[in-house]
């Protein structure tokens, strides 16, 4: 766990999603032990799992004397988030981003959050939010990573300092109680049997009119490389219409941020759930 300055971070603003109100960090936790989660994106469906998953918490740490909050890096998403009732906690938004960067929060690449976002503890996470009906978009700042924070009454000490290495990450809910001293009546949220039905086909296959239904795509398969030196399977069925050129296509038309367009990257293949 690496050092924190209580001193600096708790002098960092955030404003609050109810009130509008401007305080410093630290006034959270001068009357009461504080959870402070860091989401990456309000619209991250992950990140609404977590929240909902460690709002399961939120009874015992009341009943505890914590205070539940929860910091988001900017106001995209945030009504949205409030509506669907993912996080029982207060909010907050550090729409500088001075916390996440004090304490460590690292940011993606345009390159490194592609392979970052496919990885198996996110696809997991998101089978999870999936089967309780918990959804996302891609609005707001893709490349933000997020994490945990959890301070003694009055700033005593730090009890635990979490930073996400993956999307996917998240403080197991025993490690949070313990880490508190108390004892919590949850258990973590188990991961469903899936009942989707995976069938994998060739971009090319799918894309005659420059588009797909957004809502039946399930993930993709990149090949990172540069265009000029693969032998692209697009051209052949759509003359000077790359893969990529395709795929940005796609995006444009059926998601409201494009992080893709501007990457090096040759989509191969789209999955497809039925």
């Amino acid at each position: 766990m690496a050092k924190v300055d209580l001193a600096k971070v708790g002098k960092n603003v955030v404003k609050s999603a109810d009130s509008g109100e401007n305080v410093e960090l630290q006034s959270l936790w001068q009357e009461q032990p504080v959870v402070l989660f860091f989401l990456r994106r309000f619209g991250c469906q992950v990140c609404r799992w977590m929240a909902s998953e460690i709002s399961k918490l939120e009874p015992d740490l009341r009943a505890s004397g914590v205070s539940l909050v929860g910091v988001g890096p900017e106001e995209v998403g945030l009504q949205e988030f409030k509506e669907g009732g993912f996080f029982k906690g207060s909010i907050y938004v550090d729409d500088q981003k001075r916390c996440y960067k004090d304490l460590g929060f690292k940011r993606y690449t345009a390159i490194s959050v592609v392979p970052a976002a496919l990885g198996k503890k996110v696809r997991d996470i998101s089978s999870k939010a999936s089967a309780e009906g918990i959804q996302g978009n891609f609005s707001g700042d893709l490349l933000q990573s997020g994490g945990m924070l959890i301070v003694a009454k009055g700033g005593e000490k730090v009890l635990l300092h979490f930073i996400q290495d993956s999307p996917g990450d998240l403080v197991p809910l025993e490690d949070i109680s313990k880490a508190l001293g108390i004892t919590a009546s949850v258990k973590a949220g188990q991961k469903p049997v899936p009942s989707l039905t995976i069938v994998i086909k060739p971009m090319c296959d799918l894309m005659s009119d420059h588009h797909a239904d957004a809502s039946k795509v399930k993930g993709l398969v990149l090949v990172f490389a540069e265009e000029r030196r693969l032998q692209d399977p697009c051209r052949k069925h759509w003359g000077r219409q790359t893969s990529h050129q395709l795929m940005s296509n796609f995006y444009h038309k059926n998601m409201e941020d494009n992080v893709f367009s501007s990457l090096k990257l040759l989509p191969i293949w789209f999955l497809f759930g039925e």
